[in-house]
């Protein structure tokens, strides 16, 4: 028992969500290509059209991730990844719920600007949870439940 014991249970629960976040994130990642095939039925647009959304995505969150560091000066890094995750969700929501193309693809960018906060906020967590010699390892389960949400995500 002890202090000890409780705290590195509550480590290894926070290091089980935020893999989560990763699986779902990566996960994401897919869903949209997947359903090229009856998305570009629905919004009458090519394939290539559709991969511009999955494109501005990944460059909204690529070049927004630097959101996340200077949120973190002023916002706890937890409230970021519940934040982003919470808006992260709404987006996708409404992306289900779209009926117009120009619309999936403002959202897609919402969407990434979302994951450009939780993705680098979830791995300094991860760092600052676990002592130099595992951080590694938990890495290494966080990469490998990612994947697993690429996997399944597609």
């Amino acid at each position: 028992g002890g202090l000890f014991a409780r705290e590195t249970s509550a480590k290894t629960r926070s290091t089980a969500v935020l893999c989560l976040a990763g699986f779902m994130e990566k996960a994401d990642e897919q869903v949209l290509p997947a359903l090229f095939s009856r998305l570009s039925v629905a919004f009458s647009a090519s394939p290539a059209t559709l991969g511009q959304a999955t494109l501005c995505r990944a460059i909204t969150q690529a070049t927004c991730a630097p959101l996340a560091s200077i949120a973190s000066h002023y916002v706890p890094r937890t409230v970021i990844v519940a934040a982003g995750c919470c808006l992260w969700g709404l987006f996708v929501i409404a992306m289900g719920a779209s009926s117009r193309l120009y619309m999936l693809m403002l959202l897609s960018v919402l969407n990434g600007v979302a994951l450009s906060v939780v993705v680098p906020s979830v791995s300094s967590l991860l760092a600052d949870f676990w002592p130099a010699h595992l951080r590694g390892r938990v890495f290494g389960v966080q990469l490998l439940v990612a994947t697993a949400g690429g996997l399944l995500g597609g």
